[in-house]
């Protein structure tokens, strides 16, 4: 008698599917619809507090707190409710959007790298879930910008960049001070 291949296969795809389907069954995924100008969610952290562009958004209640008047705008939180986002500066008489941090209840300005003119700008990337580092980008003038490491209990911006490289920028940072990101190399002619 000749063994039926096939159909064990059928019967292996089938055990696969259902076991696939209930995996997915027992996926944690909550859709919340907000509405409105500035609800977009732009980091979560694992108690269900969220970052909005004018304040922090709890799915416990359903509602949003106001950023902090110290505050121009919020990017993201950690676990501990560490926030990080912009403050503002004043360079030459113009007010500027500075990165900045709030630890504790309190809100910290870091700051540009030495130099800095009226056309200095930032992005922030991400605070570390200990707290102690932020990551992001920024340039002192309109056309160099790089990656920085902040590191919190140091009150130090480091510039990280290199000189092959024209810019960089920092997206992640984990509890060691270790950032991931991206840098262009300068192009060279041949």
């Amino acid at each position: 008698m000749k063994k039926n291949y096939f159909s064990d296969l059928i019967r292996s795809l089938q055990l696969v599917i259902l076991l696939l389907c209930f995996s997915g069954a027992n996926a944690q995924v909550e859709f919340r619809y907000l509405t409105g100008f500035g609800t977009a969610l732009y980091d979560i952290n694992d108690s269900g507090y969220a970052i909005q562009g004018g304040g922090v958004y709890s799915f416990l209640l359903n509602s949003t707190t106001p950023m902090d008047t110290d505050a121009t705008s919020l990017v993201g939180i950690n676990n501990n409710g560490d926030l990080i986002g912009t403050m503002p500066i004043v360079i030459a008489g113009t007010t500027l959007n500075q990165p900045g941090y709030k630890k504790n209840g309190v809100w910290h300005p870091m700051g540009y790298f030495p130099g800095a003119t009226v056309d200095a700008n930032a992005y922030q990337g991400q605070i570390s879930e200990n707290g102690n580092y932020i990551t992001g980008q920024m340039s002192i003038d309109c056309c160099n910008s790089q990656a920085y490491l902040y590191d919190v209990d140091a009150g130090v911006i480091e510039e990280i960049s290199d000189p092959a490289n024209e810019y960089s920028a920092g997206y992640c940072v984990n509890d060691s001070g270790i950032l991931g990101g991206w840098y262009d190399p300068f192009l060279r002619e041949q």
